[in-house]
């Protein structure tokens, strides 16, 4: 328990930033909504106006600004890329930052197996994710009745923020891996970055192209904001595919870190 409570006073203020910053930027973007339903008609005009292949690859529609659902939608895609960072930013962190500050011998010589500690660490960031989610999930059911036109599907909107949350368990395991595998890291911050906006720009060519195959490459296409709209639920396929995924990667985490020589 006490590396667990080391943990999350460790992660505590990066966690409060990540939440001021994800609502605050949610909140700027959904106040754009009343503006942009007054002017609908001339707003959806103008998205006609673009070639398909660009608004394919933005993954923008012509009834982007008919409903609230639709618009909150489109925004929560740019939410997922911060929910993806701060995620593969904590996993890194969990082993990296032991290595670089020259504590992981001292960890490693108490009386407490690997996987024990990697355990408590794992939870730690679990908790420090899901704190961030609840917290997000809950400031966007205060903020939407402040800005939405029409009656708001809460359901519709918790069902976004659990695509959030798998997202954050896949790219904190991803984090996790390369801490593993690559330590000594520099810059997390700049990796996490790097990692994520290279899969969403894979995420904007697999809708460009409709290349069959490209949409498991990319995990951003796992979570259509349009079928969730229109059938409540998740497409099942893709929610296996992450499960396996991220209990693989935690399968690969623990076996390489029980046995691996820890460099300091």
């Amino acid at each position: 328990m006490n590396i667990y409570r080391q943990e999350l006073r460790v992660n505590r203020n990066s966690t409060v930033i990540w939440v001021i910053s994800l609502v605050m930027l949610a909140a700027l973007f959904l106040s754009f909504y009343p503006s942009f339903y007054e002017e609908a008609e001339e707003f959806t005009r103008i998205l006609q106006s673009y070639p398909e292949e660009v608004l394919l690859a933005l993954d923008i529609d012509s009834t982007l600004v008919s409903s609230y659902l639709s618009y909150y939608a489109y925004i929560f895609t740019y939410m997922l890329l911060g929910f993806a960072i701060q995620a593969m930013n904590v996993g890194i962190g969990l082993v990296n930052r032991e290595v670089n500050g020259r504590t992981a011998e001292f960890l490693l010589s108490k009386p407490v197996r690997r996987y024990q500690l990697l355990s408590s660490k794992l939870l730690a960031a679990l908790t420090c994710l899901i704190f961030t989610n609840i917290l997000y999930t809950a400031a966007i059911c205060l903020l939407s009745p402040m800005f939405a036109t029409h009656e708001v599907d809460y359901g519709i909107l918790l069902l976004f923020s659990g695509a959030g949350l798998w997202m954050q368990l896949l790219f904190l395991m991803m984090g996790l891996i390369l801490a593993v595998f690559i330590q000594g890291i520099k810059s997390p911050v700049i990796i996490s970055t790097s990692t994520v906006f290279s899969l969403y720009v894979l995420n904007m060519l697999s809708s460009f192209t409709q290349m069959k195959g490209l949409q498991y490459v990319s995990p951003f296409q796992y979570f259509d904001t349009g079928y969730m709209i229109e059938h409540s639920s998740y497409e099942w396929k893709y929610i296996w595919l992450l499960a396996a995924l991220i209990i693989g990667g935690g399968f690969l985490v623990f076996t390489a870190f029980s046995h691996k020589d820890i460099k300091v």
